[in-house]
């Protein structure tokens, strides 16, 4: 079964700090995608960063 799951931050829940530091994590070369590839069947990812939010869109597939 295949499932999509959102991770993020917007200027509501978070300084603009904290979204900068988030959105660096994301993009680094040890990225979040490789965490996730090591737990979970990650499938797909897709990245979202604007001045006010990031996001992280995964489609995970899960067996059984």
């Amino acid at each position: 079964m295949r499932q999509i799951y959102v991770i993020g931050l917007n200027h509501e829940t978070s300084k603009i700090e904290t979204r900068e530091s988030f959105a660096r994590v994301f993009t680094s070369s040890v990225s979040i995608k490789t965490v996730f590839s090591s737990i979970f069947d990650l499938q797909e990812s897709v990245l979202l960063s604007t001045c006010n939010r990031v996001e992280m869109y995964v489609l995970l597939n899960f067996e059984g």
